[in-house]
């Protein structure tokens, strides 16, 4: 259940249970032409929300504002707002201190390019930047951001998002799910 549309009663549940309550991190970065700037943070939201088709988790509202990189192009025009790390670690204290003070003790973060895949499910998925891997969740789980008419050929890092479809990212989602109900008790 999204954590913004729960009423008291339910956090209440949610505590005594010792529900999952999990903080979907992520960053704004460039992905190439092709795919959203989102991207890293979308997949593992779309993930949550698919597992909880199947399981009792709590979603805490998504945090988009993570390092992001410049390593493979410049922020300009690009879309990439990068965030000092340091930064962020007094927000994220206050946020932790928050969901303590509320009575939650279950809880989890979970960041694309770590927790959302473990290397069980690394070594069976091609995992890259804006590549197949990538490409193939966003075909999966948010089709509707995904438009290869705009794919960059000059973008040596994604050259394999050609290779990307929603079968490889369905059959991603299925490895994360599983990985979930693994580590999300």
């Amino acid at each position: 259940m999204r954590y913004e549309l729960m009423r008291p009663s339910q956090i209440r549940k949610a505590i005594e249970k010792r529900t999952p309550v999990v903080l979907p991190l992520g960053v704004l970065e460039y992905h190439a032409e092709h795919l959203p700037v989102g991207m890293d943070t979308l997949a593992v939201e779309r993930a949550l929300h698919e597992y909880e088709k199947i399981a009792e988790v709590v979603i805490l509202p998504s945090f988009y504002w993570g390092a992001s990189s410049r390593a493979v192009a410049p922020c300009e025009g690009r879309g990439s707002i990068p965030v000092n790390s340091q930064a962020l670690v007094p927000i994220a204290r206050e946020i932790f201190r928050g969901l303590l003070d509320v009575g939650f003790r279950n809880i989890h973060t979970i960041i694309h390019h770590h927790a959302l895949m473990d290397a069980e499910v690394l070594a069976k998925y091609p995992f890259d930047h804006a590549g197949e891997g990538e490409t193939s969740l966003m075909m999966s789980l948010c089709p509707d951001t995904v438009n290869m008419d705009e794919f960059d050929k000059s973008a040596w890092y994604a050259e394999s998002a050609l290779k990307a479809s929603k079968e490889t990212g369905d059959n991603g989602v299925k490895m994360i799910l599983d990985h979930f109900r693994r580590i999300l008790k």
